[in-house]
């Protein structure tokens, strides 16, 4: 399962990179653009002259697709740079702000400096003073979601920011908001924050509703999400396999929603290729 971010300025387990999306332009090994994504376990990720990197699952990397169809891999965020060095600290989602601070998740219990024992509920926020292969900055806490609803084992695996600063979040697992109930983990609901930090306030209100648009299966689980456009732009990566009209997308792959209607009855039309075929930009697939 995989967290991608597309770039707007700047998604299994087991042996699965997970692609999480943020941002703003779309790509293909056919249609030029920037993806940021993190892997779920590190492993090696091939640039289109054959060329490798090791990018660890505490890492962000930077895929560059260019006109001419290559492509090219680098590391964004160095995660164990800042702290971010046990299994429970893997980056589960993210999303890169237009001020260039990260929106972070992880998959458990995380202390970093400047944040202690923060869950995979909570989103703590990242404002670097360098990136890439030597990366710094400060830590603190962005969102406790605690108080917002979120347990601990539905737990954050997508989030993206919308145009007017509300956060777009899908869960790991179904599981109740406080004040909008029931969602499932094909669903996304967006957040208006009133107050960030260890006293989290704000409200839910339901964004996409998965169910009426094909997603329905634990498969179709979202765990990668971006947007563009003016927030109908939704380009999705699943847990597993997603099949819905027009395309067939596996866990490493990024496809997109054009939404006519969204929140509980949420309608549109899927593109029908893929956004993002990333076994085709050197992301390893084990599923293909």
């Amino acid at each position: 399962n995989r967290a991608f971010s597309q770039a707007r300025s700047p998604f299994a387990e087991f042996l699965e990179p997970r692609l999480l999306l943020t941002g703003g332009h779309t790509g293909s090994t056919n249609d030029p653009g920037e993806f940021y994504y993190s892997l779920v376990s590190g492993t090696h990720v091939y640039d289109s002259d054959h060329s490798r990197i090791w990018a660890d699952d505490s890492d962000i990397v930077k895929l560059t697709i260019d006109d001419d169809g290559s492509w090219e891999h680098e590391i964004f965020f160095d995660g164990s740079d800042v702290g971010l060095s046990h299994w429970k600290e893997d980056i589960k989602a993210f999303t890169i702000r237009d001020n260039g601070s990260i929106l972070i998740s992880t998959s458990g219990t995380t202390s970093v400096p400047g944040v202690h024992y923060a869950g995979g509920g909570d989103l703590l926020q990242f404002t670097p003073t360098s990136t890439g292969r030597h990366t710094a900055g400060t830590w603190e806490m962005y969102v406790d979601g605690s108080d917002l609803g979120i347990s601990h084992w539905e737990n954050i695996d997508a989030v993206a920011e919308l145009p007017d600063g509300r956060l777009m979040i899908s869960n790991q697992e179904n599981g109740n908001l406080n004040g909008l109930g029931y969602v499932r983990g094909q669903d996304l609901s967006v957040l208006t924050l009133t107050s960030t930090g260890y006293r989290t306030r704000g409200s839910w209100q339901r964004y996409l509703d998965g169910s009426d648009v094909g997603l329905t299966s634990w498969s179709e689980n979202i765990d990668g999400v971006s947007i563009s456009g003016d927030g109908s732009t939704i380009h999705l990566s699943p847990r597993g396999t997603a099949y819905v009209p027009g395309v067939k997308a596996y866990d490493e792959d990024v496809f997109t929603f054009e939404a006519s209607h969204l929140g509980s009855h949420t309608s549109g039309n899927y593109r029908n290729k893929l956004t993002l075929n990333a076994s085709r930009a050197g992301i390893p697939s084990w599923n293909d």
